[in-house]
């Protein structure tokens, strides 16, 4: 027979311009064979794909460089995704598919950076055939007759009977060592020379090459190997045949073996898996002919059946039929009928939840549970999902804060989970305060009257709120009451707000500000009067005058006092004919007086005689004791005058007489005057005075006291003084009084906070005072301290995103004072800036105002803000760990292994796995791997994006399954078990070195295989009456203590240091 592969010619290839060679098979060698009596055994033209079924191949493609090694339709050659610039459009092709290569080898670093691109063909039965060839179909595109260097190949190379080993059958290769044209290397000497075909491969048509196959066996592989290694060698082949001559045919004895069927079985994930043919073992049907398959009575094929995993069943009958005539042929073997597994699927489960909804309390949400209520399932474990289904457990869930909708669904133990169920739907109680009231108070501020502050009121007005209590406060919210604040004398801001039945207050609001009067007096006049005292003319005191000269005030009305301030006039004083002193103060419209000052005196004229009398009296005066006057007399004295008649007067000169005047009990002031002839009486002289009972004070002191008045700076007063100035008195003891002659003091005053108007006298020692004078008066300055500022700053706080702090700020918002400059302060008020303090995203801030003004006085402090910044903290590692199952090998079959929850839990955030070391995390348990061992971590992602540390949670060890000795699929540890259980005509394998536990009988019909690196040691009675293959580098080795006999075949060399019966 004659094995043909086919490629077809005329397909597209490709097209980079480069010099780089790329291996793609083109057989240019055709080799003319005697094909009488051939049989085509193989066809291969890539019309469909065969990757993993009938070949097995390193395909790729690299558009960045322009390589390729693929199947494709496209002509000129373009790989998927790539830009269809790949060279000349090909002719003569067998189909719509080929295969196509270019620069296989060509990828820096250089050189040989990929491995040759490989075809590996399945094996072929090739017993009972001779004169074997392979032919191909090639062609090329973008030649120029220089793309093809000396180091350029394609391989068909052969392998015989499951040898490892390939064997070089045909080869194409560059005529050149710079670049030329494709040839095939016909003596197979890789160097192309006139012992060469001289025929050129590189052409754009698919053409047909054929080579002969010096070589038998029972079966063959067949591998196409492209060594392109260069630039631009674009290559195409199809329609691959393998042929050959078949052997008579020989004479069947019976039915061959049938396969063994594998049946598919509903796995732990509701799928149905598994499932196969087994194929017959060994050599099942005599040379010359080949085992073929029929499929539910259909047509037979040497095609192997596919087991339908999921059905419908499938009935298999095998039979062998002749190479050399397919008309002949075997009986039929007994069918097999396959029963595929199938999955079960349970009833959705039934029944509710016994859920009790959460209430809220104090604004605070409390309470809440998901009991098992009525809910009931059969046929596996009952789980419940709140995501719809996308995840499931077996755990009720918990009670949350936001609503849920509860599915269930049975979860069956072959992993089948039935349609779900709504059991049960939560409705959370939610927390909401309500609306802010609105609306003002209606108040009535303070006024002054009289100097006094009176009235101030607050009414509801027009505030209303719904929803709850109407409260209110006046300390910015610290406290709140439902009864409306009383007026105050200190200015307050009252916010509102409404306190809900179920504990949430709403939002502030605010409805009015006081504004309390105050009673302050007007500043104290300055200037002073214009007086015109009176003179006397013709010994008559003319009248005198006073007016308001520089007199002048503000805030008020001008008032004034000749009685020390005890009663004042709006009226400027009459001019009297003694002395006067005038004070003025300013009386404000609020009833408030300011201090007084001095603004004048009088000092009336007198009229001189023309010549007083001289000398005094004799008086005897009655004395003063105890302010009390003794019996007295009055004699003339040393009185004497000139210029008219001596008259004395005891009533201040209103009635004269020549008499002396008697001493009288009261006290009298005697006065002499000379009145002349012509009326004009002299200026009166004092001649005496009787000091009875009445004591005479003495004249009062004068002068002013020396006063410094107090100032304020930086808000501290600084202290006033008052010294003695140029006060004088004689006549007894100076002493001072500061309030209106209640008390006195001989101590000068000391200085007061509030203004003092300051008298002085003098005190004689019979106890008698004089008048009491005005001496200063003192202005205290005061140190006034502004109303503190209002409103509140507008924060925004710092927030954590994906586990990062946002930056907050702080803006002014409606914070405002006045009376100074507004500062700040964030310790408590240890110190001030007039700055706005920046947002500090590391700890919270309590932000106090308060007004500082020119004199240095500080309000009381507000507070107007706090920060609280987002923290971006990760949660605590989880703990525990997973409760892991490992897979385990039975009858070399691995199975089970599973991964569950176990002990792990964590707080804060969702539990998370991962098993590439934290490169990537997911919140599903990791699935396990019966191929790979995993190391699994657990952590916590917590709502701001920050995971915990990574904790071990657990490492799977999955179960190997190490076959020593199989038939078929089926695998056992040691020879024995396999003797025990081979049927005839199956095929014992034996892959590891092992001896012999007892003795041992190979019946007939059964095959013991010893493969390559095997070794089978005898040291017991082992009894061959079957066959006994020695594979490649494989042994049976007789020991010393071993005998070997029966009637059985070996096929191999027998090592032996024992005893060897006769027979074999």
């Amino acid at each position: 027979m004659i094995l043909r592969f086919n490629f077809a010619p005329n397909k597209g290839i490709f097209g980079f311009q480069k010099f780089l060679v790329f291996p793609f098979i083109a057989l240019c060698l055709f080799i003319s064979l005697d094909i009488q009596s051939q049989v085509v055994l193989f066809t291969e033209g890539f019309e469909t794909d065969g990757e993993g079924i009938r070949y097995t191949s390193n395909t790729y493609t690299d558009c960045a460089n322009s390589d390729y090694f693929f199947r494709t339709n496209t002509n000129p050659v373009t790989p998927p995704s790539c830009v269809p610039t790949f060279g000349s459009t090909l002719t003569n092709l067998q189909g719509s598919f080929f295969w196509a290569s270019e620069d296989i080898r060509s990828n820096t670093p250089m050189p040989l950076s990929r491995p040759p691109g490989s075809i590996v063909f399945n094996a072929l039965n090739t017993s009972g055939y001779s004169n074997l060839q392979v032919s191909i179909f090639l062609a090329t595109s973008n030649n120029n007759n220089l793309r093809w260097e000396i180091s350029d190949s394609i391989n068909i190379q052969v392998s015989f009977n499951a040898g490892t080993t390939y064997s070089t059958v045909g080869r194409f290769m560059g005529k050149l060592i710079a670049g030329g044209r494709l040839g095939i290397d016909s003596n197979l000497d890789n160097v192309f020379d006139g012992n060469d075909v001289q025929t050129d491969c590189d052409v754009v048509n698919f053409t047909k090459y054929t080579f002969n196959i010096p070589y038998t066996g029972t079966s063959m592989i067949l591998k196409l190997d492209f060594d392109q290694v260069g630039g631009t060698e674009e290559l195409a082949i199809d329609q691959i045949e393998i042929a050959g001559v078949a052997a008579p045919c020989p004479t069947f004895s019976g039915a061959p073996a049938n396969v063994t069927i594998n049946n598919s079985t509903c796995a732990s994930a509701c799928t149905v898996s598994g499932g196969s043919f087994t194929l017959p073992s060994g050599t099942p049907c005599p040379a010359g002919s080949t085992l073929q398959y029929s499929v539910n009575g259909g047509a037979f094929t040497s095609t192997p059946p596919t087991y339908n995993q999921t059905g419908p069943t499938q009935s298999i009958v095998t039979r062998c039929t002749c190479n050399a005539n397919p008309a002949t042929f075997s009986t039929s073997s007994s069918a097999v009928v396959t029963v595929p597994g199938s999955c079960t699927t349970p009833s959705a489960p039934t029944g509710s939840l016994a859920i009790v909804n959460s209430t809220c309390t104090g604004c605070v949400s409390s309470g809440g549970s998901i009991a098992l209520g009525t809910v009931a399932g059969s046929g596996g474990t009952l789980e419940y999902s709140t995501n719809g289904g996308s995840t499931w457990s077996a755990t009720l869930p918990a009670y949350q804060p936001t609503p849920l909708i509860i599915l269930a669904s049975v979860l069956a133990s072959n992993g089948c989970r039935s349609n779900s169920t709504p059991v049960g739907v939560t409705a959370p109680a939610a927390c909401t305060p309500p609306a802010p009231p609105t609306g003002s108070l209606s108040i009535v501020n303070s006024t002054c009257t009289a100097c006094s502050v009176v009235g101030g009121s607050i009414a509801i007005g027009t505030v209303t709120g719904s929803g709850g209590t109407l409260e209110y406060s006046t300390n910015g919210g610290a406290t709140w009451s439902a009864t409306l604040p009383g007026y105050q004398t200190n200015p307050i801001t009252i916010l509102a707000t409404v306190l809900a039945s179920n504990g949430c207050r709403s939002n502030s609001t605010v409805v009015g500000v006081t504004s309390p009067a105050t009673c302050i007096p007007p500043g104290a006049p300055t200037g002073t009067l214009n007086i015109v005292n009176s003179t006397c003319v013709n010994c008559v005191l003319t009248s005198g005058s006073i007016t308001l000269g520089s007199v002048s005030g503000s805030g008020g009305t001008l008032e004034y006092s000749t009685n020390g301030g005890s009663t004042w006039s709006s009226a400027i004083p009459t001019y009297q004919p003694f002395p006067i002193n005038i004070m003025a103060s300013v009386l404000g419209t609020n009833g408030c007086r300011s201090l007084p000052s001095f603004v004048g005196s009088t000092n009336p004229g007198v009229c001189i005689p023309p010549s007083p009398p001289s000398g005094s009296l004799a008086i005897v005066n009655s004395t003063c004791s105890g302010c009390m006057l003794t019996s007295g007399s009055i004699a003339i004295g040393s009185v004497t005058g000139s210029g008219g008649t001596l008259e004395f007067s005891t009533n201040s000169g209103m009635t004269w007489s020549t008499s002396l005047p008697t001493y009288q009990s009261g006290s009298i002031t005697i006065i002499a005057s000379v009145l002349a002839s012509n009326g004009c009486r002299s200026f009166p002289a004092f001649v005496g005075s009787t000091m009875p009972g009445i004591c005479i004070p003495p004249a009062p002191p004068s002068g002013n006291l020396a006063i410094v008045n107090s100032s304020c700076t930086n808000c501290v007063l600084s202290p006033g003084s008052i010294a003695i100035g140029s006060v004088t008195g004689s006549g007894g003891t100076i002493e001072y009084t500061t309030n209106g002659g209640m008390t006195w003091s001989a101590s000068i005053p000391t200085y007061q906070s509030s203004p003092l108007i300051i008298g002085a006298s003098i005190l004689a020692s019979n106890g008698c005072r004089s008048n009491i004078v005005s001496v200063g008066i003192t202005m205290p300055s005061t140190c006034t301290t502004p109303a503190p500022p209002s409103g509140a700053l507008s924060i925004i706080n710092s927030t954590c995103v994906n586990c990062m702090a946002m930056p907050g700020s702080i803006a002014v918002g409606t914070v405002s004072g006045s009376g100074g400059t507004v500062e700040y302060s964030t310790n408590g008020g240890m110190t001030w800036s007039s700055a706005l303090p920046p947002y500090d995203n590391n700890m919270p801030l309590t932000i106090q105002a308060s007004v500082l003004s020119a004199n240095g006085c500080r309000s009381g402090m507000t507070m107007v803000g706090t920060t609280n910044p987002g923290v971006c903290v990760a949660p605590a590692p989880p703990m525990g760990s997973l409760a892991i199952t490992n897979s385990t090998c039975v009858n070399c079959i691995l199975s089970g292994g599973s991964i569950g929850l176990g002990t792990v839990s964590g707080s804060g955030g969702t539990l998370e796995f991962s098993t590439d070391n934290g490169m990537s995390w997911s919140a599903m348990l990791p699935v396990y791997d019966m191929n790979n061992a995993l190391t699994i971590q657990a952590s916590m992602l917590s709502v701001t994006g920050c995971r915990s540390l990574a904790t071990l949670v657990g490492t799977t060890s999955p179960g190997v399954c190490v076959a020593a000795v199989t038939i078929g699929s089926n695998c056992y540890t040691n020879i024995e078990n396999a003797l025990a259980a081979a049927m005839p005509g199956q095929v014992i394998e034996v892959h590891v070195n092992l001896s012999s536990l007892g003795n041992n009988v190979i019946p007939q019909g059964i095959t013991v295989q010893i493969n390559p690196g095997a070794c089978w040691n005898n040291a017991t009675t082992l009894t061959n009456n079957g066959t006994i293959q020695l594979v490649g580098t494989g042994k049976l080795i007789n020991q010393v203590n071993g005998i070997y006999q029966g009637i059985g075949n070996i096929d191999g060399k027998l090592i032996n240091d024992g005893t060897v019966k006769p027979g074999n």
